[in-house]
């Protein structure tokens, strides 16, 4: 997703330049140079793990930013600097770049937020679009477009075509490591940058950072790997230790950092367990965070943080459930159900679990105390309609790879399930 995103600025540099000129490729080249060479600096004054798709990503927007006539080495060291010094247990606090462009301000050198025009509408449109669907936040991004809208309704086109409305919701209001967990939070974020984002863009960005940090995670974990288990063909549990104990809730994710690649991972484990557990399917070939994952040893570690996610279970315990895991999808239902049972919690659950062989079934011994229907294949209306005969009723619960949760959400649209009574678990973030 991070990778999705830095392809999406290249494009965007390539279009500004059919229009702006070889000049605008010359600052990308000094932006990424200068914010390169910062950024290995800092890390290493710091001593603390840089990732090089973040240092690019900054690079790419500061050039879009500020244009061919910016101080481009300047706001290159301030935005890399302020992810090292602006920070909190490890975690920078506000928008590199916005805080870069911010503090130029205050000293007379507003940035000329160059990527705001005409020519530039469509590709920022359209791989906006592209960006918000992979990442799941367009109800964010609709909530600030609303507030912004609402507030100046005679000059909507005006906004839209020549201005960075548009480049502002889709790439900087959406940054991952800056905003806050869960929906709620998240709309609320949003109205207020865009309370403010007629004013002064980077302030409203800036005070939306600031609150995203009180409601938020404020943590970066530091663990270390205590075992290896091999549970099935290609499926391994990595059971770590964590240098600090923290809360969450059944069903949430982290983002987890190898090797200056960050990737996110549903906790398998369960919040009475003492140890984080990572339940995963490794591919042939494998990516090369899979690869450098597989490759630990007992004693190495790796860096967690940016706990969220929204599927969790109800507050009401006398809710009807159920449960649809996908191939490695089990995993939330493991760390949820493992919970109910040590906290002594009842619930009436139907969890149905599909995978390709019978012998990627894993954590069944979690599972023997609720009704489990075991399906190699493809789940069909029968079998959910049989195995769960009051299904208008409950609440369905979807894990697993993209492709078998949609098709989950079509056979339950086909049975009039509605939208609200449907959860899957998505992982956001670029």
């Amino acid at each position: 997703m991070y990778r999705l995103m830095l392809y999406y600025l290249i494009v965007l540099v390539a279009f500004a330049a059919v229009f702006g000129g070889v000049a605008i490729l010359l600052t990308a080249g000094l932006s990424l140079l200068a914010c390169y060479f910062f950024n290995q600096l800092f890390a290493k004054l710091w001593r603390v793990e840089t990732n090089y798709e973040s240092f690019a990503i900054t690079a790419l927007i500061l050039t879009l930013l500020t244009g061919p006539n910016g101080p481009i080495i300047l706001v290159s060291f301030l935005a890399m600097l302020s992810k090292y010094l602006l920070v909190w247990r490890q975690k920078h606090l506000f928008n590199p770049a916005a805080a870069a462009i911010f503090i130029t301000a205050l000293f007379g050198q507003s940035a000329a937020w160059w990527v705001g025009n005409i020519y530039l509408v469509l590709p920022v449109l359209l791989g906006g679009i592209l960006i918000a669907h992979k990442i799941n936040r367009f109800e964010m991004i609709f909530s600030f477009l609303i507030t912004v809208f609402i507030l100046r309704p005679t000059v909507i086109p005006k906004l839209i075509l020549y201005s960075p409305l548009l480049f502002f919701a889709f790439v900087m209001l959406t940054e991952p490591q800056t905003t806050p967990p869960g929906r709620k939070l998240r709309l609320i974020y949003a109205v207020i940058i865009g309370l403010f984002f007629n004013s002064w863009p980077e302030a409203a960005l800036l005070l939306g950072n600031l609150f995203a940090f009180l409601v938020g995670f404020k943590q970066k974990l530091n663990l270390t790997l205590k075992e290896k288990v091999q549970l099935a063909p290609n499926i391994y549990d990595f059971v770590f230790k964590t240098d600090k104990k923290f809360s969450f809730s059944p069903g949430q994710y982290l983002e987890w950092t190898l090797n200056h690649e960050r990737r996110y991972f549903t906790l398998a484990s369960f919040p009475t367990e003492k140890k984080l557990r990572l339940g995963t399917k490794f591919s042939q070939p494998s990516s090369s965070f899979k690869t450098a994952l597989l490759n630990l040893t007992p004693g190495e570690k790796i860096t967690a943080g940016n706990l969220d996610g929204d599927f969790v279970m109800p507050a009401d315990l006398n809710k009807k459930l159920v449960f649809i895991a996908g191939g490695i999808g089990i995993t939330p239902f493991r760390s949820m159900i493992k919970y109910l049972q040590d906290t002594g919690q009842k619930r009436n659950i139907i969890l149905f679990y599909c995978a390709k062989t019978a012998e990627e079934f894993i954590y069944k011994d979690i599972f023997k105390d609720i009704k489990v229907i075991y399906k190699t294949g493809h789940l069909e209306k029968g079998d959910l309609v049989t195995a769960v005969p009051d299904f208008s009723q409950r609440l369905f619960y979807l894990s697993g790879p993209h492709s078998l949760v949609d098709n989950f959400k079509k056979l339950l649209s086909d049975l009039g399930i509605k939208n609200n009574q449907i959860k899957t678990d998505y992982f956001p973030g670029y």
